[in-house]
């Protein structure tokens, strides 16, 4: 653990009360220092937090509104990334801001149902790398 992170991860929590997600008693915290040619200020140390947990999916509409506030300068929010894991489905997604998501994983046969529903979604950047995995729509 670095110096700092509990504070850090007492403001998640408060975030996350704020944005009524409990966190639940299981959980895992953790940190990683960020390499310094990735620090986004050159001269202070930066490091990742993650909190993870399991959270049911009556949530979901909080934690995606969350996780898609952050940039719109909306309430409540939460001042990191936000990743989701269907573990059992062999996806995670990450939505980023108003435009979408990324949505990745091992699950070939998932990530194709999804690239074949939602083609009128799929942004134009991603579409070569799609096509040359699921093929041309």
């Amino acid at each position: 653990m670095h110096e700092g992170g509990g504070l850090e991860c007492r403001q998640l929590v408060r975030e996350l009360k704020a944005a009524q997600i409990p966190l639940p008693a299981v959980r895992a915290f953790w940190a990683d220092a960020v390499d310094p040619d990735d620090w986004a200020d050159e001269e202070e140390p930066q490091v990742d937090l993650t909190l993870a947990f399991a959270a049911p999916i009556a949530l979901l509409s909080n934690v995606l509104w969350c996780a898609l506030a952050k940039d719109l300068g909306i309430s409540p929010k939460l001042q990191c990334s936000v990743y989701l894991l269907n573990l059992q489905a062999g996806v995670a997604l990450f939505p980023y801001d108003d435009r979408g998501m990324d949505v990745v994983g091992p699950n070939r046969s998932t990530l194709q149902q999804l690239y074949a529903q939602h083609r009128s979604l799929l942004l134009p950047y991603d579409l070569p790398q799609m096509q040359s995995t699921f093929g041309a729509l």
